[in-house]
C-alpha cells in the first residue's frame, strides 16, 4: 500500500502579512494609478518595471509549502524548490533565524542535512509543527524526538551541538 504525501503549508506570521499586505498593496496601487494617468511614456515605463518587479518578488513566495514524499521533504517557495533525501537528515531543531529561506514564519524548524561531503540546513516553518515533526520521524530512520523538539539522527557523522 502506497504511503500518503500529507502537505504542511508554511505558517505565516501576522507581522509579515501586514508588511506583505502594504509594501505589495501600496506598489501596486501606485503603479496601477501611474499606468492610468495622463503622465508621460517614461512614467508608465517605469510602473511597468516596479510592477513585474513586485509580482516576480511574490512568486518566490508564494505558495509556500512542504511535502513528505516517499523518500524525501520536497520544499516548495513560489517558483523555487528544494529536495532533502530523508537519508541525508541528520537532525531538526526549532530556531527563530531570520535568515532568508523558505520560511514565512520566524517559528522555524532547521534542517540539517548531508549534500556529499557538505553539511547543508535548510529554514521551514511548517503550520503543524508537531504533526510535521511526528511525521518526518516515522519517515527518517534512526530519527528520534527528544523532550526538547529536537529530531536528531544518532548514527549521523555529524557535530550534534
Amino acid at each position: 500500500m502506497e504511503r500518503k504525501e500529507p502537505v504542511f503549508p508554511s505558517k505565516v506570521d501576522r507581522w509579515l502579512i501586514a508588511v506583505l499586505v502594504l509594501s505589495y498593496g501600496l506598489g501596486m496601487a501606485a503603479c496601477l494609478a501611474a499606468l492610468a494617468s495622463e503622465s508621460g511614456t517614461g512614467d508608465r515605463v517605469l510602473a511597468a518595471g516596479a510592477l513585474l518587479v513586485l509580482l516576480a518578488t511574490l512568486s518566490l513566495i508564494v505558495p509556500c509549502r512542504y511535502r513528505l514524499a516517499a523518500d524525501a521533504l520536497l520544499i516548495r517557495s513560489g517558483v523555487i524548490r528544494y529536495r532533502v533525501p530523508y537519508d541525508a537528515i541528520v537532525r531538526v531543531r526549532p530556531t527563530r533565524n531570520p535568515l532568508a529561506s523558505p520560511a514565512l514564519s520566524l517559528d522555524r524548524l532547521r534542517i540539517d542535512y548531508r549534500a556529499g561531503n557538505r553539511r547543508r540546513f535548510v529554514l521551514i516553518s511548517p503550520r503543524h509543527r508537531q504533526s510535521f515533526l511526528h511525521e518526518l520521524a516515522t519517515r527518517v530512520p534512526g530519527l528520534t524526538l527528544d523532550d526538547r523538539g529536537h529530531l536528531t539522527r544518532h548514527d549521523a557523522l555529524i557535530e550534534t551541538s
